[in-house]
């Protein structure tokens, strides 16, 4: 059916969707489902007027100066993320229907990296809810083969809408298998085609080199390749399938939660935190605490961070940790001895993993690497975490890097392989300096420090000496102004230009005393939800190091609009205190204020600073 909208139309499609619940002929339910369609989702290219009225205001945008903007399709997405990760990547089209894919069968953690690409680099387009875009899967065809149609089908529309704007950038769809579209080709199509990651770079942007090595890595990692000679075959279980997994921790035979590698104990002991869903429905005596998992083939190929699903063993196969800062025999093991019921922990074995660790990690090669020849070939290095086991990659590098600290991710593990397959992502620098050991700690930590994006940058007040930033009289209205009536000061180390929080004393009639806290009020700069915001999320705070640091906001946020400092008119949230002679809190207010600080002390000068 159609519906419009004002002057946009809006089709509404309907589809029976059949859920199974059970065994059986009759075990399932109909459910019918709507899906709908619009035409006024805009293609978000600068370049584009057709589109310019149906553009939200503060959306991140396709440069206007773009020759081409690229397409990953599913697989690539996929496959390549790390490649689109790379800061000198721009011009990029995420679609609904790559996304999509990324959340359901890669998982969370992945697709919120896709989402940090559209920082100034790159947008989402919704279009398997476009009309123009969306293709209804047919009768016998597979999901692949519906996902490539969709892929193409925007292509085609992104191509035509931007030569009918009179634009000549040109599309192209990223593919692992370009030549699986060949079909969908027949006869060409004026301002689209369909290349491989490695082609695309090599011809548009042969600048960033460095992204070859990568590319290269990643390719060797996923056709995957035998195991090693000197490897034992057979060396663990098999996982079981994803769905035995769920459906065993829905019906109390298996524990869910993160794996944590002892630091001390990596060889042999890791424990397993259990998600409190999964509590609930196991009717073990496991009601809190972790779980104990003694052995490497226990852990069954499973690395820390990893989330698992754990059997717990019977309570005559329960062992105790270790409290030995090192590994010795007899300690803790299958060597230590008899254990009394009192000393052992539940303790489990890893039948499947339910979401790898997508983090990055930090290693370097052997002493003595080995000479590839300027052949790509697989070797091991050893990572920065002695949690994480060695890591087979495949580079051509060895020999050059093998003073470097570099970083991998880790692919694969198969059961019959000693060692987990992973890629080579970059180097970082040569050991013991201070910049290469800085950045390890940072990676090793999982802490941002990428440059704030132009688009994130955009969404924020650009105040200059010319043009400075002022309190809005219509704002400073709603708020409890301060500015005349107390005196404010900061205390804050000498040369600090962050100062978030002031001070107040104030002494009234019969004895009472105003005590004042004031903190400066990002949220009026930072809506939820917007770039600078969720910016801030995954870096989570300022970091801080022996000789720098790393904003959580951008500097003209935290060094300036929300700095509170002296002789400037400031936002910020309050909190008054009045005391009576005994100092009992008679009254407390709370709110929002503008304030002027009027000293900015140091701890050196203040009074009972030392």
């Amino acid at each position: 059916s159609r519906r419009s909208m004002g002057d946009r139309e809006l089709l509404r499609l309907e589809k029976e969707v059949r859920i199974g619940y059970g065994k059986g002929r009759r075990s399932y339910v109909s459910v019918v489902r709507e899906h709908y369609l619009r035409d006024d989702i805009p293609c978000k290219s600068e370049a584009c007027v057709l589109c310019a009225e149906i553009t939200p205001p503060d959306q991140p945008l396709l440069r206007l100066a773009a020759s081409h903007y690229a397409i990953p399709d599913v697989h690539a997405l996929r496959d390549y993320l790390e490649v689109f990760e790379h800061p000198g990547l721009s011009g990029l089209v995420l679609l609904q229907t790559a996304l999509s894919h990324l959340r359901n069968k890669v998982g969370r953690a992945s697709h919120s990296r896709a989402q940090r690409l559209l920082s100034g680099r790159g947008v989402v387009f919704s279009n398997e809810h476009h009309l123009e875009t969306f293709v209804g899967r047919e009768p016998g065809e597979s999901i692949t083969q519906w996902q490539q149609r969709l892929v193409w089908r925007a292509g085609l529309w992104y191509a035509s809408h931007l030569q009918a704007a009179g634009k000549s950038v040109s599309i192209i769809i990223l593919s692992p298998e370009p030549q699986s579209y060949s079909p969908l080709m027949a006869g060409g199509v004026s301002g689209l085609q369909v290349m491989g990651v490695a082609e695309y770079l090599s011809t548009h942007w042969p600048q960033l080199g460095e992204l070859t090595a990568l590319v290269e890595s990643l390719e060797a990692s996923l056709q995957g390749g035998g195991a090693e000679r000197e490897e034992r075959r057979g060396e663990h279980s098999e996982h079981l399938p994803e769905q035995a997994l769920l459906e065993g921790v829905k019906k109390g035979l298996f524990l869910a939660g993160s794996l944590r590698v002892s630091r001390y104990h990596p060889r042999d002991e890791a424990f397993l935190t259990p998600h409190p869903s999964s509590l609930t429905s196991h009717p073990s005596q496991v009601a809190q605490g972790d779980v104990l998992i003694w052995g490497s083939d226990s852990r069954n190929r499973a690395i820390h961070g990893d989330t698992v699903a754990v059997r717990l063993l019977p309570r005559s196969e329960w062992k105790s940790r270790s409290n030995a800062l090192s590994h010795a025999p007899g300690v803790g093991g299958e060597e230590g001895g008899d254990h009394a019921p009192s000393e052992a922990k539940p303790t489990g074995v890893v039948v499947g993993i339910l979401q790898r660790s997508s983090r990055e990690y930090v290693a370097s090669f052997a002493e003595a690497a080995e000479n590839t020849r300027g052949r790509s070939e697989k070797v091991l290095v050893y990572p920065y975490d002695i949690r994480i086991p060695r890591v087979r990659i495949s580079t051509r590098q060895a020999r050059e890097l093998r003073n470097h600290r570099i970083v991998i991710r880790i692919d694969s593990w198969g059961a019959e392989s000693q060692y987990p397959n992973g890629h080579f992502v970059r180097s970082i620098g040569k050991i013991g300096t201070v910049e290469t050991e800085t950045a390890a700690i940072l990676i090793e930590h999982q802490l941002s420090t990428t440059p704030f994006s132009r688009a994130l940058l955009q969404e924020l007040p650009s105040p200059s000496a010319e043009l400075p930033w002022r309190v809005s009289e219509e704002e400073a209205g709603l708020r409890r102004d301060l500015r005349h009536s107390h005196l404010i000061f900061s205390i804050d180390p000498r040369g600090c230009e962050d100062v978030d929080d002031t001070l107040s004393v104030r002494h009234l009639k019969h004895g009472v005393t105003e005590l004042g806290v004031h903190i400066a009020d990002v949220s009026f700069f930072v809506p939820p939800g917007g770039l600078t915001d969720r910016d801030a999320r995954d870096r989570s705070t300022t970091i801080y190091l022996a000789d720098r640091r790393y904003d959580m906001l951008p500097a003209v946020l935290s060094a300036n609009l929300c700095s509170l400092l002296s002789n400037v008119d400031r936002y910020a949230v309050s909190v008054l205190w009045r005391l009576d002679s005994n100092w009992e809190v008679k009254d407390v207010w709370y709110g929002r204020t503008v304030i002027r600080s009027t000293y900015k002390l140091a701890y050196e000068v203040s009074p009972g600073g030392h």
